[in-house]
């Protein structure tokens, strides 16, 4: 899409107008894995900000993350690289890749041990709405018509 064309379609700013939306849900969860990448290790070092009351399904489940001492380190870098990631349109790709695992375990983790329904279900198609915004470019990782440089 050319500058001009860009300028056209959104009255003359430069910028699209339904982009607009779109930047908002990005930086949203850019901001949300990002956080929660310097929140993990906090909690996990001196308890604070202490978690929300939850029951005994979801406790022994966060409880068994913070105790097996590797997953929490993994999910901290993920969570960070792949926030960062989000922050730039360029590498938006690289992060759904990166976010989607945690994504799902989140919302399965609300969906079926805390009852969050609501949670998981706008946390999820939040996810998806901005995986299929790029899905042009993640149909690369699975398409085999894709010329190869040798």
């Amino acid at each position: 899409m050319t500058a001009s064309y860009r300028a056209v379609k959104s009255g003359g700013r430069g910028f699209p107008k339904e982009a607009i939306g779109w930047s908002a849900l990005r930086w949203f969860y850019a901001l949300w894995f990002t956080i929660g990448a310097f929140v993990m290790p906090l909690h996990a070092l001196t308890g604070w900000p202490p978690l929300p009351p939850m029951n005994s399904q979801a406790r022994v489940f966060i409880d068994n993350l913070e105790a097996s001492g590797f997953l929490s380190l993994i999910l901290t870098a993920d969570y960070l690289i792949g926030g960062l990631a989000l922050m730039s349109r360029r590498t938006v790709p690289l992060a759904l890749v990166l976010l989607g695992p945690p994504t799902v375990v989140i919302c399965g983790f609300h969906f079926w041990l805390s009852h969050l329904y609501a949670t998981a279900a706008l946390f999820g198609a939040g996810f998806i709405a901005l995986v299929w915004r790029n899905r042009a470019v993640l149909r690369l990782l699975w398409s085999t018509d894709v010329e190869q440089d040798e």
